[in-house]
């Protein structure tokens, strides 16, 4: 993976300016537990143009980068 690409024109959000319907998306497209997306100050999103790529800032003291697979190829990435 090449995040520089990969987040070419991408979204960036803090978490404590997400709307419910911004929390609702993450939960439902990238499985995302419910009690990590609580908005809190300090965390933030950044997802990829195309909504396949998301990195989450500081939901529990970490940087985590969630791919959704929607080519069925996500081994061949590795």
């Amino acid at each position: 993976l090449t995040p520089q690409k990969e987040f070419a024109n991408g979204v960036i959000k803090r978490g404590d300016e997400c709307q419910p319907v911004d929390r609702e998306y993450l939960i439902e497209h990238f499985f995302l537990p419910v009690n990590q997306i609580q908005g809190s100050p300090g965390t933030g999103f950044l997802l990829n143009s195309n909504g396949s790529m998301l990195a989450t800032i500081n939901l529990d003291n970490h940087l985590m980068l969630h791919k959704i697979d929607r080519e069925g190829k996500l081994e061949q990435e590795s």
